[in-house]
């Protein structure tokens, strides 16, 4: 038995091993604090797809397009195995192994995003609930005024910007779920696999060393705590005044209101606790780099793309920008600890599998 899982374990590539330890450990915890969800991973999978595509129908219906495509080996295979089928009414056993073996090793480029995603989205949904008054966006409201003497998220939209800058200022901010997921693909399509590998292994590193912060630092964001005020929480006077001083204009109002519903989660309004460190910063950063990695052609598009990215985040109340703070030395452990992992010795001949 010890001797199967041993061989078993050894077949194992770094990132569906760390992937395997993360979903376990999510489900160890969900099974204690809310086993409803560890067994319901269909409703999961739809709270997440609404969460990352803010409730939007045609952006969902874009999300799961684009997901789609990382299996196109698969339709290739399938379009071969039914022509050949059609062609010569009976199908060749070993033409048709060969045929299904050349597209398995895409369809496991999938699996650490499977078996981490829902799991651990199930984790934060649960936390989110048990952890809804226990907010530290006063206190991260207070860093941001001690650190930059300001706070973007009420000052910005005070700006008087034109519909046509808000709408890119919007779109850039949805968009980080398309650029992550692009980059994925891109790399599959152009068989560049371990960069693949190396972009997976860093976002689920990403999740696991911002756990801490998320639990010892929940917050619920400016925009639920602030302006919609879900806990109906008194704020200092100072604060109020800032608050009736505010006036975004129709666009931004509405689209606060429409990301803030999308991510609520009932019961009680309880909201995703990703606030601090800012996840978007983070996947947006790991997403530029490992597109400058493979075409340093790209940062022409990417650096204004995460730039518009980040200053909608806080224009649209969704960040204070102590995140983005936060997020730096949490990127730059991911890219280190990435490469030194699939460099070290003992998983290079993981890290040069399908490379």
């Amino acid at each position: 038995m010890l001797h199967s899982i041993r061989a078993f374990l050894s077949k194992l590539r770094v990132e569906e091993f760390f992937a395997i330890c993360i979903s376990t450990l999510a489900s160890i915890a969900l099974l204690f604090i809310d086993p409803h969800l560890l067994f319901s991973p269909l409703f999961v999978l739809k709270l997440m797809v609404r969460y990352f595509t803010f409730g939007d129908p045609l952006y969902t219906l874009f999300f799961v397009f684009i997901w789609a495509i990382v299996i196109w080996y698969i339709y290739i295979a399938l379009g071969k195995l039914v022509s050949n089928l059609i062609e010569r009414k009976s199908v060749n056993k070993k033409e048709t192994l060969t045929i299904v073996s050349h597209s398995l090793p895409y369809v496991r480029l999938l699996i650490p995003v499977v078996i981490a995603s829902i799991p651990v989205y199930a984790l934060f949904l649960s936390a989110s609930y048990f952890l809804r008054n226990a907010g530290h966006d006063l206190t991260l409201l207070h860093w941001d005024y001690t650190i930059f003497s300001t706070s973007p998220f009420l000052t910005l939209p005070s700006l008087g910007l034109s519909t046509f800058i808000e709408e890119t200022l919007f779109y850039s901010y949805i968009s980080l779920g398309f650029v992550v997921s692009g980059s994925l693909i891109l790399f599959v399509l152009l068989k560049k696999i371990i960069l693949v590998r190396k972009q997976i292994f860093s976002f689920l590193l990403s999740l696991l060393l911002s756990a801490p912060f998320f639990y010892f630092y929940s917050c619920q964001d400016p925009g639920n705590f602030f302006l919609r005020n879900l806990r109906n929480n008194r704020f200092p006077v100072e604060i109020q005044n800032l608050l009736q001083n505010y006036r975004p204009s129709p666009f931004t109002a509405d689209k606060i209101s429409v990301m803030a519903e999308s991510e609520t989660f009932s019961p009680e309004n309880s909201v995703p606790i990703t606030c601090f460190p800012s996840a978007h910063a983070i996947w947006g950063a790991l997403s530029v780099y490992y597109l400058a990695i493979w075409s340093p052609l790209t940062l022409i598009v990417s650096v204004p793309w995460i730039m518009l990215m980040l200053t909608a985040g806080l224009y649209f109340a969704q960040h204070y920008l102590v995140d983005y703070l936060a997020a730096i030395p949490i990127t730059v452990l991911c890219i280190v600890a990435t490469n030194e992992i699939f460099r070290a010795k003992f998983f290079k001949r993981k890290a040069e599998g399908n490379s």
